[in-house]
């Protein structure tokens, strides 16, 4: 199932334009940013005629989990799959995960108080719908609605005793996006707005591109960076301040596409322990 990106993409105009990719055991992206490293990858090699983006890692007691949307080519509307993985990176047969008579996809998985949870974007749905873990990883429930709204790349984290929301509402154009905070005691709120939203603007740095990471004792956000068109890079943000009082991040590291042959999008990234995974965009 896996092979190294240029064998995998020297084919592109027979495969879909999003894929998925992984690589164990390396130095993480966020320490080495180089396309000496991002070649390092290898691909997923999805059904015909179907994509695969926004890659999550998850480790449960049954073992690490990839997460990911499943798109047919030209469709509207995508859901959720999972594959196992194992230590040095292979990746099992893909399954169904979750499905909604809506577009499913940045399906971010995570616990809280002994339950996983399932947080897709959902935004045609006009809400944020968490999902809870019935029977991991192919079976879940619709728990609750954490906020109304349509909402993209939404992303939670766990951090100083409360829980946060990075959440971007659904804008015409990647110039106009708003990255939005929240914050609430717990997973069903009350969810209020940060004093300081908007914490980022624009077409570099409005939406997500994956979990907000803890490195070393330091936060790292990943963002998308749509400057030159949707998904063409990603850059790695270390979050400097976060409380009920202010915000604040800088820039560490970017990320292009250009060390694989014909990429020209890369828009999430993800890592659990030594494995990490990224998805990139062919023309």
């Amino acid at each position: 199932m896996l092979r190294s990106l240029r064998r995998a993409f020297g084919r592109r105009a027979r495969g879909p334009r999003w894929r998925v990719a992984i690589r164990a055991g390396a130095t993480p992206l966020i320490e080495d940013p180089s396309p000496q490293a991002l070649a390092g990858f290898r691909a997923l090699e999805p059904p015909p005629g179907i994509f695969w983006a926004d890659p999550f890692l998850f480790r449960h007691p049954t073992g690490l989990w990839l997460f990911f949307e499943a798109c047919p080519e030209g469709a509207l509307a995508g859901r959720i799959e999972c594959a196992p993985v194992d230590a040095d990176g292979r990746v099992g047969r893909a399954r169904p995960a979750l499905e909604a008579p809506h577009h499913l996809s940045y399906p971010v998985v995570f616990e809280d108080a002994g339950e996983v949870y399932l947080l897709p974007e959902s935004h045609r749905a006009g809400g944020l719908d968490l999902y809870r873990a019935l029977e991991f990883p192919v079976r879940w429930e619709r728990a609750w609605r954490l906020l109304e709204g349509p909402f993209v790349d939404v992303t939670p984290l766990r951090h100083a005793g409360a829980w946060w929301l990075f959440a971007t509402p659904l804008a015409a154009r990647a110039s106009e996006e708003a990255l939005h905070l929240y914050r609430a005691e717990g997973l069903r709120g009350p969810w209020r707005a940060h004093p300081a939203n908007p914490i980022a603007r624009g077409a570099l740095g409005g939406r997500g591109a994956g979990r907000i990471l803890a490195d070393g004792g330091r936060l790292i956000r990943p963002v998308q960076d749509g400057r030159a068109g949707y998904g063409s890079g990603l850059e790695f943000r270390l979050i400097e301040r976060l409380d009920e009082g202010g915000y604040a991040e800088s820039p560490l590291a970017a990320i292009a596409p250009a060390a694989v042959p014909g990429a020209v999008g890369l828009h999430a990234y993800d890592r659990v322990d030594a494995v990490e995974v990224i998805d990139l965009r062919f023309a």
